[in-house]
């Protein structure tokens, strides 16, 4: 056997969409983002989408990418102790597949709901100074 039989062959145009889909790096671009960047017209893309196998996709990325994806489960869960609100709102997502949907969840940074709770504490406060003082008069 020589070395051009041990040589992979090319590509096809299909099977490099299909690596494409497999790398977590081109989930960003859109369709014809991809036809440019595999060098193919945008039509082709919709017409490759038909035969695509989604549940081989996503199963194959997570054995490709398992990994890597330990160390975000890591820095997620580190981030979540922390009190990062958007990183406790990601972690039941993607392991109990909970999705808010009361509104109690929020998209404020830490800081900002920081400063929200304190004017609360100091609207309590106040309240509870006003009572005393009615109390007191009375």
């Amino acid at each position: 056997m020589n070395e051009a039989d041990t040589e992979a062959a090319p590509l096809t145009g299909k099977d490099r969409y299909l690596e494409f889909l497999l790398n977590p790096a081109g989930d960003t671009m859109n369709r014809e983002e991809i036809a440019k960047e595999l060098g193919v017209d945008r039509k082709t893309i919709w017409r490759w989408e038909k035969g695509v196998d989604w549940a081989w996709i996503k199963e194959e990325r997570r054995r490709r990418y398992a990994r890597e994806i330990i160390d975000l489960d890591k820095a997620l869960f580190k981030a979540a102790k922390k009190g990062n609100i958007r990183a406790i709102e990601i972690g039941y997502q993607r392991f109990d597949g909970w999705v808010p949907t009361t509104g109690l969840v929020s998209n404020q940074t830490d800081s900002e709901i920081e400063a929200e709770m304190q004017k609360i504490i100091e609207r309590k406060r106040a309240t509870a100074d006003a009572l005393k003082a009615t109390n007191d008069a009375g």
